[in-house]
């Protein structure tokens, strides 16, 4: 799933900006969301805010259920910005707005009162995210990197690594957020597939 656009009302300190991520008119790609987007400013201009906004409509996307495949259940938080951001997903599309998602020409509202049903995944398997924030550059990362993956330790991690139990764990779909406090199991998956690499490369 990719952005095509957002639009911010208000956001922090960020009003009235519309960015637009897809290619231009001309381009053999026009209309389709861009494969890579750089943004650039100076400080204290808004591109974190920009980047944890979009964080967390992954984040929250990836939490939504639907009742019946009419109504939007869980905490409506996110909803309540005035925001709108709009997606390109595997099977069409999906618009975000304020109390509604549209996917695939199907709207759905938060309820007011709620409802009863049976539950069910907005997103399913659409989402993939990778979020490195720049508090990971903190001690007990540089501890952990400065390690020699011999002297960790920890049996059970040693072990399940050499079994690939950690390696399936970036597979398929994933939402990560890298912070100072990331899981130590996140890390040893990351090394296995370092290595794996450097040893089938070399």
């Amino acid at each position: 799933m990719k952005l095509k656009s957002l639009h911010i009302d208000s956001y922090r300190h960020l009003e009235n900006l519309d960015f637009d991520f897809t290619y231009p008119e001309g381009h053999e790609k026009a209309g389709k969301p861009l494969e890579k987007i750089c943004i650039i400013g100076q400080s204290a201009t808004g591109k974190t805010s920009l980047l944890e906004l979009i964080r967390d409509a992954y984040q929250f996307l990836n939490d939504v259920e639907i009742v019946d495949d009419k109504y939007i259940f869980m905490h409506s938080s996110f909803l309540n910005l005035k925001v709108r951001l709009e997606f390109s997903t595997s099977s069409g599309s999906l618009l975000m707005a304020q109390n509604k998602i549209s996917k695939d020409g199907k709207s759905y509202i938060y309820p007011v009162n709620g409802g009863g049903g049976s539950l069910g995944n907005l997103m399913k398997d659409e989402l993939r995210l990778i979020y490195l924030s720049s508090e990971i550059i903190s001690k007990a990362a540089i501890d952990f990197f400065n390690k020699n993956p011999i002297d960790f330790g920890n049996e059970y991690f040693v072990k399940n690594l050499h079994n690939g139990v950690f390696n399936e764990r970036l597979d398929k779909n994933y939402i990560y957020e890298f912070v100072q406090n990331v899981d130590e199991k996140i890390w040893f998956s990351i090394l296995f597939k370092i290595l794996d690499f450097r040893k089938r490369f070399s």
